[in-house]
């Protein structure tokens, strides 16, 4: 079972940077940067911690047809 998270930090505009998405959720930013630019292989788990830090169910993560509407 994965731990709850603190609820994800963003500025005014409802953005987070890079850096705190993957403080919260527990990895660093160059690893995130690496899942981001498809260099990474991310397990189920990590990609539950950013839906999640995101404040977002892993299927729309996976869907983002999804996020959107």
């Amino acid at each position: 079972m994965i731990p709850p998270l603190e609820k994800c930090p963003s500025n005014s505009t409802g953005v987070i940077s890079q850096i705190d998405l993957a403080s919260q959720a527990r990895m660093s930013d160059s690893y995130l940067n690496d899942i981001e630019r498809g260099v990474a292989n991310v397990s189920i788990d990590e990609m539950e911690l950013l839906a999640e830090s995101l404040g977002m169910d892993l299927v729309n993560l996976l869907s983002p047809e999804k996020m959107f509407n």
